[in-house]
């Protein structure tokens, strides 16, 4: 087993090629942490792995560390794992596993709107999920003095440009309903719809801001957090976003 630690900021691990029987478990060490174990098999490699590392920077401007698994040649198969310490993506070349899934944090900001908007972050439901989180990680609004990005201002920016793409003519009371029906399970009363529609008609609240407020709130987040059975998510898996214009 080969171990990485990863820094601050989006660190992502990239395969250099594919683990089509990769599984993912949250592991939890008195010493190291929390951390993510991999554990694949590799036909091209008797121990699965390079090992190789590099550093590069991302587009928020703190570190990003990555490396690439290349492995060597060999004509049998085996299994081999790595654990993984900080870091927020695993990558290989036919999807992403985002294990900052918090909404204070850039994937989760994105999975919190999806799941507010939509009901669900089943990215069969919305395909547009990467696009999102794309969207999210691309955040360098104002921050605090130390640098770090101000967690509810990002999930509202991200708010404002889904609204923009999905929904630009929506009315509040349209959205209100959207929201409260998705966050809270149930349709509104009347009442109820007219409390925060008049919100928006006064200006105490942008719609990206309800909406913010909606995705950001206990009942939105923990809907996704925990799956059925009650157990705690780590990570989501999704396809990553290409933008066609870098």
């Amino acid at each position: 087993m080969t171990t990485y630690t990863g820094t601050s900021g989006l660190d992502t691990y990239t395969y250099g090629f594919a683990y089509s029987t990769a599984n993912i478990d949250w592991v939890s060490d008195s010493k190291s942490g929390n951390g993510i174990e991999v554990t694949y098999t590799s036909s091209s490699s008797s121990d699965g792995k390079d090992g190789s590392s590099s550093s590069s920077g991302s587009k928020t401007g703190s570190s990003s560390d990555s490396g690439s698994k290349t492995g060597s040649s060999t004509s049998t198969s085996s299994s081999a794992s790595d654990i993984f310490y900080d870091y927020e993506r695993i990558r290989f070349s036919d999807y992403e596993v985002a294990f900052d899934i918090e909404w204070t944090e850039s994937a989760g900001a994105a999975l919190a709107l999806i799941n507010a908007g939509f009901g669900d972050i089943d990215s069969a439901s919305n395909p547009d999920i990467g696009r999102w989180i794309h969207t999210a990680d691309d955040y360098t609004g104002s921050g605090s003095k130390s640098g770090s990005v101000d967690a509810h201002a990002r999930v509202e920016s991200v708010a404002q440009s889904m609204l923009d793409y999905y929904a630009p003519d929506i009315s509040d009371a349209n959205l209100v309903n959207t929201l409260y029906t998705n966050v809270v399970g149930v349709t509104p009363t009347k009442s109820q719809q007219d409390f925060y529609v008049q919100l928006l008609e006064q200006g105490t609240y942008t719609q990206a801001g309800l909406y913010a407020l909606a995705a950001e709130s206990g009942l939105n987040t923990e809907d996704y957090y925990y799956d059925d059975s009650g157990s705690l998510n780590h990570n989501y898996y999704y396809t990553p976003y290409v933008d066609s214009k870098a």
